[in-house]
């Protein structure tokens, strides 16, 4: 695991102590790895890890490739390559943009809401685990603490 690694480098060279954004980005790598292991489990094998990019919240219903590229914090290039697997595989569909006739949204097919139940799912039983494991208080204190952070 990767924090195993992570604490035997800071042991054994004297490394400083990981910043505040490595163990965020440690911790989500964590959620990720887990999310797509038990998304194969339930039977989703063409959900690659790097598609979860494209399939975190709020998810790609509705959006735009551009706003979905937004929330993923990659370019429209990155993403297209995702939103195209991810509609090859029957995830997701493109519909014109009422709102600009330029633009398409894009849709969760029946098996892309599935798809993404599923996630949300997975993503409540790991908070479940994770305030198991740090106990509720900790863990509320943890989630607060991350709500107040978020858009500053």
């Amino acid at each position: 695991m990767l924090s195993d690694i992570v604490h035997n480098l800071t042991e054994t060279d004297n490394r400083p102590a990981p910043m505040i954004g490595a163990l965020l980005r440690e911790a989500w790598q964590d959620v990720r790895t887990r999310i797509h292991a038990e998304l194969h489990v339930l039977g989703f094998t063409d959900v690659r890890k790097r598609d979860l990019q494209a399939l975190q919240w709020p998810g790609p219903d509705g959006l735009r490739a551009i706003d979905l590229a937004a929330n993923a914090g990659v370019s429209k290039q990155a993403i297209k390559p995702l939103v195209e697997h991810l509609e090859s595989c029957g995830y997701l569909t493109r519909e014109p943009d009422p709102d600009d006739h330029r633009a398409q949204r894009l849709r969760a097919t029946a098996r892309g809401r599935c798809l993404l139940t599923e996630i949300r799912e997975i993503g409540r039983r790991i908070e479940a685990d994770l305030s198991e494991q740090i106990g509720p208080e900790r863990y509320q204190t943890m989630r607060d603490a991350l709500e107040d952070l978020r858009g500053t």
